[in-house]
């Protein structure tokens, strides 16, 4: 494997890696663990705001490669994703609204539809939050958040999935040290 990494300057970080895994994946049914090929890309943005806040971006790219048998042969199979997600802090350091959104290409067997088993499916999904956090407390930061997000699965796997967009919401609590 091997990746290179630059940062040409204190806003911004570019890395582009690849790499044979070996074993890395679960195999179809009973078979064995699968090697997998992968390469990423990715580029991250932070950008201090008036007053002391900070609002970070990063787009990223990966693609994986594997060869898996399947009853009468075997199939070879590449699977690309794309992300792309933003935070804001506040100056106060304890708003944080973030987003994100991510398409990807899953195999059959990742999602349990094994009918179509050479199928590559493309699946969606858009998330936006919030954090609050709280004042110090012996040297840990409390917080609580929530999000909000929609799934967005191709026709042929709606029925499965109750529709073609699946709404979902999180709660969740923070515990970070304090800087």
């Amino acid at each position: 494997s091997a990746r290179v990494a630059l940062a040409p300057n204190d806003r911004w970080s570019l890395q582009v890696s690849a790499g044979h895994l070996h074993e890395s994946e679960a195999g179809l049914g009973s078979q064995p663990r699968q090697d997998v090929d992968r390469a990423t890309a990715s580029a991250s943005y932070v950008r201090p705001m008036a007053g002391g806040g900070t609002w970070a971006n990063t787009l990223a790219y990966g693609v994986n490669h594997d060869s898996s048998a399947v009853p009468g042969g075997t199939i070879e199979q590449s699977t690309h994703a794309v992300l792309a997600e933003s935070s804001l802090r506040s100056a106060s350091g304890r708003h944080h609204w973030f987003g994100r959104f991510e398409v990807v290409g899953k195999p059959a067997h990742d999602l349990h539809v094994h009918e179509y088993i050479t199928e590559i499916f493309t699946v969606g999904k858009g998330q936006a939050g919030y954090l609050h956090q709280f004042a110090r407390v012996h040297g840990w930061t409390p917080g609580i958040g929530g999000h909000l997000n929609l799934s967005i699965v191709p026709p042929l796997l709606a029925p499965r999935y109750g529709g073609r967009v699946a709404p979902g919401f999180g709660v969740f609590v923070s515990l970070q040290p304090a800087p």
